[in-house]
């Protein structure tokens, strides 16, 4: 049983805001907006587009995604599933529940495979090497797969340590948060999950094109809620 990801499908039962179950502070909720933008331009979404988004979670980017692709899938925790179709039930938007490693996805392959703020809640660089080949596995010729929102601790240091780094910790905790969250992890990442920094990034990277594939790590647009400390890894298939 994969513990992370039972104790992620219990925050669907909480008394937690949509922002708050996609692991972001409730202050970042406007700027959870903007991650759909730039999620739209990275994955060049098309209207022929048959689209997988691994750990959709309450379908924050896979409900308004299904208004723009032919066909959506939705991958995730019963109970976070359960929580979705309740708000949710376009024609052109399905959903799977269950662990992805462990769950035979249907319908595919897929032009576009969306994963985002996902892989720092699994256990170990393994773990991820494995989710990531199933993945990778499930992409049309052609495609482009986007896995999104990788946090990097080396990445937020250099940030912590830039003078605009210093005043943005000093306005965060000005601003009445408490000053221990600069450092902690989301409520969608355990303390036990994998820690990403520039050695694991790039060896994935590496990996990534040893099996064929174009990858290439990109930035995060600063307005993002962790734009500043995160980046993101887009992969295509070559046709």
């Amino acid at each position: 049983m994969n513990l992370a990801f039972e104790r992620y499908g219990q925050l669907a039962g909480q008394d937690l805001s949509l922002t708050e179950i996609s692991g972001r502070y409730p202050s970042s909720e406007v700027d959870q907006r903007r991650i759909i933008l730039d999620v739209v331009s990275k994955l060049k979404i098309d209207p022929e587009d048959q689209l997988l988004d691994i750990g959709c979670g309450v379908g924050l980017m896979v409900i308004p995604l299904s208004f723009m692709v032919a066909e959506a899938v939705g991958i995730d925790h019963p109970s976070v599933i359960s929580k979705v179709q309740r708000r949710f039930g376009g024609n052109r938007l399905a959903f799977l529940s269950g662990d992805f490693l462990n769950t035979e996805i249907t319908g595919g392959p897929f032009s576009k495979v969306l994963c985002y703020s996902v892989l720092q809640c699994l256990a170990s660089e393994e773990e991820v090497s494995a989710f990531v080949k199933k993945a990778l596995g499930l992409l049309a010729p052609g495609g482009i797969l986007l896995f999104g929102d990788i946090p990097n601790t080396d990445k937020k240091e250099r940030f912590a340590h830039s003078p605009f780094g210093r005043k943005f910790v000093d306005h965060w905790i000005a601003s009445g948060a408490n000053a221990t969250n600069v450092n902690k992890k989301s409520l969608t990442e355990p303390d036990d999950s994998i820690v990403f920094d520039d050695g694991v990034v790039t060896r994935l990277v590496h990996t990534i094109r040893k099996q064929g594939f174009d990858a290439y790590l990109v930035p995060q647009p600063n307005d993002l809620p962790f734009g500043h400390t995160r980046e993101d890894i887009i992969v295509r298939k070559c046709i």
